[in-house]
């Protein structure tokens, strides 16, 4: 269990030049010019401090994507203290500083209702406290008896003091847009900074393109752009695919705003909007695709026109794909839009994230504190020789509570989905969850897939959809659990656990 670091413990380590390795024993990083300023401030504390306390619990740089990162956090029993470092005297900064304890102050709030924000202003030597939406000067001796408080009460409880922020998980923080919709409409939700300006983007003219892998918010960033502007704008929301039930039930809250499906959207006049959104775009087939080109082109000085992709979500020959990706460059060369991409998923566990991403190829290594071990901790994964086998095991975990997601039958021959026919009432197939998540999951991959030579999950079927990529999707559904079952393909067993997970190099540490 990571208890943070100690005052006394930090400012040895950088005075000592020994930070670097101290950080990465308590799995932590932090900006170099950040760990000065914390030190000078370390060193004004020491000063007070009786020479034999010391003051425990402090976090540096926890960063959940969503908001802005917290720069220092330090724990009590109850209490969280916020501090923001800022070289200048942070008054010059008060509105950004001010909008940014906003934000970190409804999610701490998911922690404690007793939450404390500074600013520490290493230059002047000065400490700020906000006291309703104002910054007054604080001393540091008044820090210092707030601090030796703090850690008196911490003798009175036999509670370990953790870092509750980095234990919370999207399920604690995230919304489903189709599934919570009135905490949804109530705004009950966040954005990091740069879906943020994304979804401001769309207010104004222009062909605004949004690349991301699974669970990076590209569909939450339409869905509030819609909440925020529907009564200024005439907005159509076009999804390749089925329209769901939770679109039906947004399309009666938002009025005036429309969802279609695709294989409907032809039909439509889009000059009847201001703004044109396509959510899951890569799914376009041949002629939406030109359908939606040809009047965003013709539209994109006077009109917004959205496109929200991920190429790896391509499921079959007729989607689009990769052509989308072009035709976002083409628009931000010929000057009709900008294409922005995002990268880091706030939907799912990260340490789901590191492993999906991992499989499908073993060249990507997840960030050094995505441990094995810690994605073992939410990734189960068992071994059967053929699916009959597997059966038993998935529907002990659908009795759990998982999602059994399959992968979606080819009408046209024998599938890989045709093994789990009896499971059909309990399962999704991937068609049917593509833009959605699920908290578990239990999925599987058979030998519809392979490894290529450069260590990538490739199709290795006669099958009409691309299975690695419908593989690829199933297994990034998955907020807080995931469970695979490998099927009669040991090649792929073999490489996920000795290289994702490390369980060879765990093996030999043994002998």
């Amino acid at each position: 269990m990571n208890t943070g670091f100690s005052i006394r413990e930090f400012v040895s380590s950088f005075s000592d030049n020994v930070i670097t390795n101290a950080l990465k024993c308590h799995t932590m990083q932090s900006k170099p010019k950040e760990q000065q300023d914390f030190f000078l401030l370390g060193k004004e504390i020491i000063n007070i401090l009786p020479q034999n306390q010391d003051i425990f619990n402090f976090y540096l740089d926890t960063d959940l994507k969503v908001i802005p990162d917290f720069d220092i956090l330090y724990f009590g029993n109850e209490t969280i203290i916020n501090i923001d470092l800022k070289d200048e005297n942070g008054i010059n900064k008060l509105d950004e500083i001010l909008a940014k304890f906003k934000k970190q102050k409804r999610l701490l709030r998911l922690c404690s209702t007793d939450i404390i924000n500074l600013v520490y202003c290493a230059k002047e030597d000065k400490l700020l406290r906000e006291i309703d939406g104002q910054l007054y000067t604080f001393a540091i001796h008044d820090f210092v008896e707030l601090l030796l408080d703090c850690e008196n009460r911490k003798r009175l409880s036999p509670e370990p003091i953790v870092n509750k922020v980095e234990l919370l998980t999207p399920k604690d923080y995230l919304i489903s847009p189709t599934k919570q919709i009135e905490k949804f409409i109530a705004g009950e939700y966040w954005l990091s900074d740069k879906q943020q300006k994304i979804s401001d983007r769309l207010a104004s003219p222009g062909i605004v393109s949004v690349n991301g892998p699974a669970g990076t918010g590209k569909t939450l960033i339409a869905f509030d752009f819609i909440r925020r502007f529907y009564r200024k704008r005439k907005i159509l929301f076009i999804f390749p695919g089925y329209i769901r039930e939770g679109h039906k039930m947004l399309e009666k809250r938002f009025v005036g705003t429309d969802f279609v499906a695709g294989k409907d959207a032809t039909s439509v006049n889009l000059d009847c909007y201001d703004v044109v959104l396509v959510d899951e775009a890569q799914r376009m087939n041949d002629t939406l695709r030109k359908f939606v080109d040809k009047w965003a082109r013709k539209n994109a000085a006077s009109k917004t026109i959205g496109i929200f992709f991920d190429v790896k979500q391509r499921l079959g020959k007729k989607d689009s794909g990769g052509i989308v990706e072009s035709l976002a460059n083409a628009y931000t060369h010929d000057g009709l839009g900008e294409l922005y991409s995002l990268e880091n998923s706030l939907r799912s566990n990260k340490y789901i994230t590191g492993f999906v991403r991992n499989v499908f190829n073993l060249n990507e290594k997840p960030k050094s504190d995505v441990t094995s071990a810690k994605m073992r901790s939410v990734v189960q994964i068992k071994y059967f020789k053929n699916a009959d086998g597997a059966i038993p095991w998935i529907k002990n975990m659908i009795d759990k509570g998982y999602t059994f997601l399959t992968l979606t039958p080819d009408n046209r021959r024998i599938s890989s989905a045709d093994q789990f026919t009896g499971l059909r009432e309990s399962s999704k197939n991937t068609h049917e969850i593509i833009g959605d998540e699920a908290d578990n999951v239990v999925t599987y991959l058979d030998n519809s897939v392979k490894y290529s030579r450069n260590g990538l999950i490739v199709k290795d079927s006669e099958e009409y959809y691309y299975t690695d990529h419908e593989s690829y999707v199933n297994m990034s559904r998955a907020r807080d659990h995931l469970a695979l079952a490998i099927i009669n393909n040991p090649d792929v067993f073999r490489a996920i656990t000795e290289v994702v997970l490390g369980l060879e190099k765990d093996n030999a540490n043994k002998h």
